[in-house]
């Protein structure tokens, strides 16, 4: 284990650590001792980008499945632990990443790194967890995107933005592509990237630096790293001209949504932009919203978010 890199965080005796395992794990640590708790991050390199045409919504099935059995663990366990502890959990998947998250006591830390490690490398995947879960999410896709109007226009204005990129399916997946992802094609994707080279830890809390790398080190170092497969995708082709859907709904008002390609995440084009969104779309007081909503009435709401691609 080596640091890789640290810089402060607000002021300069609070430093971020960056520290590689020789698996390839990395682990980002801050101490805090503001309070006696801990945030237990764990971000995998896999979104709904890595996925291939018919098994789309596969990253987002294995967060659900994340949650299950493990060779240690009966279902449901993994959760009750870390609540009768008072502390919390949850997950999120996107296009670039999936990432889980626990708050809790910071004197369960050794609990928690013990767990993570666990379904890191030891989910049980059978075919009633993997059914179980199936259901579950195609119930999601239902109540978020089918019968969501929201939902159902974020989806069809990322298809239509993107012809080629894997931008254009949903991070949740088309229904088809979920009610049809087999056994082998989850164990093959849990074994290809729930790896310790493929995640980072994030640790920030009232922690003691050497002690969590040690309990990483312990519960960790012995797992092994995984060949990741190397991303093939066509580049989006530049656009040339606008795009348009129109799409008839039951609605009692008519909703609008305008698409527009922005840099990347991490370009300085990219916050500038995100400063141009909050004074046009960032609530009450910003311009278009004062002018279209409160002044002309002529929108019942109004809003912009410049999406964090990578």
């Amino acid at each position: 284990m080596k640091l890789i890199s640290e810089f402060p965080f607000l002021t300069h005796d609070r430093m971020i650590r960056m520290y590689q395992f020789e698996n390839g794990l990395r682990a980002l640590l801050l101490r805090d001792h503001t309070s006696k708790v801990i945030a237990y991050q764990t971000w995998y390199r896999v979104g709904s980008r890595h996925e291939k045409p018919g098994t789309t919504g596969i990253a987002h099935l294995f967060e659900h499945l994340m949650f299950n059995e493990t060779e240690h663990l009966r279902p449901g366990e993994f959760d009750r632990l870390i609540e009768m502890q008072g502390g919390h959990t949850n997950a999120a998947t996107w296009v670039d990443w999936t990432y889980y998250q626990n708050d809790l006591p910071a004197s369960e830390i050794a609990m928690i790194t013990k767990l993570e490690a666990d379904r890191m490398a030891h989910l049980v995947l059978r075919s009633p967890q993997l059914e179980s879960e199936r259901e579950v999410v195609s119930n999601e896709r239902r109540f978020r995107v089918e019968d969501d109007i929201d939902g159902f226009l974020s989806e069809k204005l990322f298809c239509l933005a993107f012809q080629k990129h894997p931008y254009h399916w949903p991070t949740i997946g088309f229904m088809e592509d979920i009610q049809n992802i087999s056994l082998s094609d989850a164990q093959s994707f849990y074994k290809t990237y729930y790896a310790p080279n493929n995640a980072t830890i994030v640790l920030v809390g009232d922690i003691e630096e050497e002690k969590s790398l040690d309990l990483i080190q312990t519960h960790y170092g012995h797992l092994k790293s995984q060949i990741l497969p190397v991303e093939t995708y066509l580049p989006e082709p530049i656009q040339s001209e606008e795009r348009k859907a129109i799409y008839p709904k039951p609605i009692a008002t008519t909703k609008l949504l305008l698409g527009y390609k922005a840099p990347m995440y991490g370009d300085k084009k990219h916050f500038a932009l995100q400063m141009l969104a909050d004074l046009l779309l960032g609530g009450p007081s910003s311009r278009l919203y004062k002018d279209l909503v409160i002044e002309r009435e002529i929108a019942s709401s109004a809003h912009a978010s410049i999406t964090p691609f990578q």
